[in-house]
C-alpha cells in the first residue's frame, strides 16, 4: 500500500495486487494512528469473501467468490471497538459477464491494483446494537 495523495485529513492510497484486505488496510491504519475515517475506492478484487446480514437468522451470511472482479464501489469506515480497531466495508463488484453482487467486504485480495480515497476524523467508537442484532452501531 502506497500513499498517492496527503493532504491534511485526506489521502488516496494504492494497493497493489496480491495485497490482502482487509488486513494490509488495517496495518496501515495502525501505523498512522487512524482511530476514525471514512473511505471509498475502486479497482479489482480476487478470490473475495462476501457476507449478507440475515436479520431474520440474526447472521451474516458468507459467500466466497472465485475469480477476478471489478471492484465498482468499496465504501466503509474505520472505527474502534472494545477489542480494537474494526473496518466495516461494503462493496458492489461486478463480473465479466456484466452481473453485480455486493455486500459486505470480508476478506479479498487486491487484484490488479485498488484506489482508495480516505477522509479521516476524530476516533469514532462503536459497540454491539444493544437491541440485539448483534451489529455494530
Amino acid at each position: 500500500m502506497k500513499i498517492i495523495v496527503k493532504k491534511k485529513n485526506k489521502r488516496v492510497l494504492r494497493l497493489d495486487e496480491g495485497e490482502k484486505w482487509p488486513g494490509v488496510f488495517i496495518d496501515f491504519a495502525k501505523k498512522n494512528k487512524i482511530r476514525g475515517c471514512w473511505f471509498s475506492g475502486f479497482g479489482a478484487f480476487k478470490n473475495p469473501i462476501i457476507s449478507y446480514y440475515d436479520h431474520a437468522k440474526d447472521a451474516y451470511l458468507k459467500k466466497k467468490l472465485k475469480g477476478i472482479f471489478e471492484t465498482l464501489s468499496l465504501i466503509g469506515n474505520v472505527s474502534i471497538t472494545r477489542n480494537g480497531l474494526v473496518v466495516h466495508s461494503h462493496v458492489v463488484l461486478g463480473d465479466k459477464k456484466y452481473k453485480t453482487v455486493g455486500g459486505h467486504l470480508i476478506f479479498a485480495e487486491v487484484g490488479a491494483t485498488l484506489e482508495l480515497f480516505l477522509t479521516t476524523s476524530p476516533q469514532m467508537n462503536r459497540e454491539i446494537d444493544p437491541g440485539g442484532f448483534g451489529i455494530l452501531v
